[in-house]
């Protein structure tokens, strides 16, 4: 039975040791902080805070589970192996953000009977099925993965406080006894050094299923070195095999002005640069990596510059502005912004133009669902690893159809079509761009100086001239959201590394392997997640191919090996044509997973057989096992549940979870969301009052002027109305009111303010129904002591953007009659 040590208990590290146990193979996970989780760990503290994307109860990660059984844990710990802020939200739906065969329905009643099991407890302290938002929090991804290693992994598994630093192959010939003995003496042998040192126990080495024998002829084994943090001892141990699930969130990568006064550890990558000068008013500049990043009130009234342009850098830039007095984003490259909620059509149409106005077909989905839809049938195309010109160009065009005309009008848009499009995602940057709380700076920085001033080169929004400026500002907190660099060479031993081809100084695919996973020659290794942009299901697919590989129940032939190789060297020359290089390696999610998928179903079998000699009913039973085993036409949304193999009714309930997405977003429920942000910035207005009255013979009033909507917090929006009431030809009054508009589940709720606060409720808008000319449509009645408001919303949507707005109040009482329409326009 082989013995395989995972290096890692992240995500990856989890799914990886649960498919190891599940093919007879035992396992001893290694993990050098004190909790499971990677990136997706939680300190306690991070429950109390979480922003208002798509709001629901959170689990309190201070709800420890038994995995989670290390007796020095605490919350301080926890704290610095954080690398996620408090407060964020995953970029991708629960849809997507799962693995294949563990829906996040099974989650939640694990927590519910951590909880105690009662209802009434389930719905104050833990997340529900139906409570867990549709981008979960950290804390929602964290208990996630507490829940899936209780049920898969025993906790004898994980050994915490074990960092690995060295690991090197070996391998024995089973004709050789002393050899053969010799390896089995050092199974448990330390390191000879002058620590005091103890090994894993043997319990920590754990197998769920029956012995499974290898074929291989001759024992390829590593040797796996570690120091154990808390008792400061090294230790060893010969294992069969090694899964590597280390990810890329290794060393921060900070920008290279920076590089030669920063100091990095493994929890921390603070510079602080300040002035010779001896006067107290010196100039002192902390230089952060996104990973120190933490909570937005430990930057309380500071001016903080955020560097980046990429989905951390925007969604830190919008934390950090609730309680910076200044948030500056210096933007090297402009990408499509994008919401979390995004307009789509209810099909696909491969033949259709994107000059196509069908307004009655627009839905609003979850991006990925949105995104992630097939093309073409599964199984008919290969997957896409280089993107042409034309390809690009079609993607730009695709994204400025729903998010351009937005977009251009407050931050720009990206300016070469032939390139490979980059994408951020986030709610509210564009909108705290428009009304002013986010400055934008167009460049790349370059210094900070003794005084503590800014050197951009600062580019023109369209890319085509640049110049050095200095910022005339003092920065207190420059956080650099700039990715990270792998760090296998901390650990792996060289020849592993020539092997792999890895470069340490490439960010985009740093090392040759078979789907990022296998490499011929290095047989019992494996790497899991090690890839940029790695995604729930592809993990979890890579994770099975590893296990099934490693126990002998897989075989694949040389020349698979050698075409994966070939893909994989592919994508790597990317790197080196920098105008085609996409935002991910790996950018063909929907074709990355149907080829694990194949390989997994369609290989040749242990007994060394390849598929051709394969006999006829071998080859039905694979196709009748084919994955994904559902949704695999054209306009199909794809998800990892369907790429698992053996339970129907996580199939069938992935695809109800679809469609009442897609009832969602036909019915106009997401819809408040895409207004409240529509509606951000100035406009002109003209509004017309008709009183109907027979002594006044229908007369008309008119009030013109402008309406400003902007964001003092992320959770509502704030409506100002400056304006001029024309009482006759040469008589006028200036006018001033304010409402609060808030999201409220599926309604638009407009509050009245007075006196600078909130009051009570005014309207109660829900969107039912969009018109044939564009124009999303919402009622809603208004009873003020005797007098009746009937108010009808329209807003006409272009993608993202408003381009009109009328608001209609019929108003009825025993001495009201009348009708305001008001037509607002965006300010010229």
């Amino acid at each position: 039975m082989l013995e395989v040590a995972v290096i890692g208990a992240g995500s990856a590290g989890l799914v990886a040791a649960r498919h190891l146990l599940a093919n007879g193979l035992k396992c001893c996970i290694f993990e050098a902080t004190s909790t499971m989780g990677g990136a997706w760990a939680a300190s306690a503290s991070s429950s109390s805070s979480s922003s208002s994307i798509n709001s629901a109860p959170l689990v309190s990660s201070s709800t420890s589970h038994p995995l989670n059984n290390n007796n020095n844990n605490n919350d301080n710990n926890n704290v610095n192996n954080q690398k996620m802020w408090n407060g964020l939200h995953t970029n991708l739906s629960k849809h997507t953000c799962c693995f294949t065969d563990f829906p996040w329905s099974t989650s939640s009643e694990l927590l519910l009977q951590n909880s105690g099991g009662s209802t009434t407890a389930s719905t104050s302290t833990t997340s529900t099925s139906t409570s867990i938002p549709t981008f979960p929090s950290l804390v929602d991804m964290d208990n996630y993965l507490h829940s899936y290693a209780e049920t898969f992994i025993d906790p004898l598994c994980f050994n915490y406080h074990c960092h690995v630093t060295n690991v090197v192959p070996y391998c024995i010939d089973p004709v050789d006894p002393a050899a053969a003995a010799t390896n089995n003496n050092n199974k448990d042998k330390d390191d000879d050094d002058d620590t005091t040192t103890t090994s894993i126990s043997s319990e920590a080495v754990v197998s769920t299923t029956t012995d499974t024998s290898t074929t291989s002829s001759s024992r390829h084994g590593y040797r796996v070195e570690w120091t154990n943090t808390e008792t400061r001892t090294r230790h060893s141990r010969n294992f069969d095999g090694v899964v590597v699930t280390t990810g890329f969130f290794s060393k921060p990568n900070l920008p290279m002005g920076f590089d030669t006064t920063t100091t990095t550890s493994s929890s921390s990558s603070t510079t602080t640069t300040t002035s010779p000068s001896s006067s107290s008013s010196s100039a002192t500049t902390r230089i952060l990596h996104s990973q120190d990043y933490k909570h937005h009130t430990d930057f309380q009234d500071q001016t903080v510059a955020v560097v980046g342009s990429s989905f951390s850098a925007f969604e830190i830039a919008v934390d950090v502005s609730q309680s910076a007095k200044r948030v500056i984003s210096i933007v090297p490259s402009i990408p499509w912004v994008v919401p979390r909620i995004v307009p789509t059509h209810d099909h696909v149409d491969n033949n259709k133009s994107n000059n196509d106005n069908d307004n009655d077909n627009t839905i609003f989905l979850p991006v990925d669902l949105a995104f992630y839809r097939r093309t073409v049938l599964a199984g008919t195309k290969p997957i896409t690893t280089i993107m042409t010109p034309d390809m690009c160009r079609q993607r730009h065009e695709q994204l400025q159809r729903y998010f351009g005309s937005r977009q251009q009008d407050i931050l720009g848009i990206p300016s070469d079509f032939d390139t490979p499009p980059k994408i951020a995602i986030s709610d509210y940057y564009l909108d705290l761009v428009a009304d002013g709380t986010i400055q934008v700076v167009h460049g790349r920085v370059t210094h900070v100086d003794e005084r503590g001033l800014l050197h951009v080169e600062k580019t023109s929004p369209d890319d085509t001239s640049t110049a050095v400026h200095v910022l005339p500002i003092n920065v207190d907190t420059i956080l650099c959201c700039t990715g990270y660099l792998p760090q296998l060479q901390s650990f792996l031993d060289t020849s592993i590394l020539q092997t792999l081809e890895y470069d340490p100084t490439d960010t985009f695919a740093p090392l040759t392997a078979c789907w990022d996973t296998l490499h011929p020659r290095l047989p019992n290794l494996a790497l899991v997640g090690m890839y940029r942009g790695s995604y729930m299901g592809v993990v979890d697919l890579q994770a099975q191919l590893v296990a099934k590989v490693f126990s002998g129940k897989l075989h694949l032939t040389p020349a698979q090996y050698e075409h994966e190789l070939d893909v994989s060297r592919t994508i790597r020359r990317q790197q080196q044509q920098q105008h085609l290089r996409p935002q991910f390696p790996r950018f063909d999610y929907i074709g990355y997973m149907d080829s694990l998928a194949g390989t997994l179903v369609m290989a040749g079998e242990a007994d060394g057989t390849d598929n051709d000699d394969d006999n006829q009913q071998q080859q039905q039973q694979r196709q009748q096992q084919q994955l994904p085993r559902a949704n695999r036409n054209v306009g199909d949304v794809v998800t990892p549940a369907f790429y698992q193999s053996h339970d129907d009714t996580i199939i069938e309930s992935a695809q109800n979870d679809i469609a009442n997405e897609f009832v969602k977003g036909r019915n106009g429920s997401h819809v408040p969301a895409i207004v409240m942000s529509a509606l951000i910035g100035s406009w002109d207005f003209h509004r017309t009052i008709v009183h109907f009255s027979t002594t006044n013979n229908n007369h008309q009033e008119q009030v013109h002027g402008t309406i400003k909507y902007s964001r003092p917090k992320l959770d509502y929006a704030l409506y100002r109305e400056d304006g001029l009431y024309r009482l006759s030809e040469h008589k006028s009054l200036p006018v001033f009111r304010e409402y609060e508009y808030v999201c409220n589940g599926d309604m638009l709720e407009v509050y009245f303010v007075e006196t600078g606060k909130r009051a009570h409720l005014f309207l109660s808008l829900k969107f039912q129904e969009q018109t044939n000319d564009g124009y999303w449509i919402a009622t809603s009645d208004h009873l003020c002591i005797k007098d009746l408001y009937r108010g009808k919303f329209q807003i006409k949507l272009d993608g993202l953007k408003a381009t009109e707005v009328v608001i209609t109040y019929r108003v009825k009482g025993p001495s009201k009659d009348y009708e305001a329409t008001t037509i607002m326009t965006p300010h010229k």
